[in-house]
């Protein structure tokens, strides 16, 4: 798998992480931060 096939692959999963997140913090305005904090993650590392 390429890079960009990672990054389309992990674009697509986005629904069911936000949906995660929101179970952990209850909050949507924190699921969204954490959400693009995690993103940012995975795409740097």
């Amino acid at each position: 798998m390429n890079g960009l096939q990672f990054q389309k692959k992990l674009l697509s999963m986005q629904e069911n992480m936000m949906n995660f997140a929101l179970m952990l913090t209850a909050n949507k305005d924190d699921a969204q931060d954490l959400l693009q904090d995690t993103t940012l993650k995975v795409l740097n590392n």
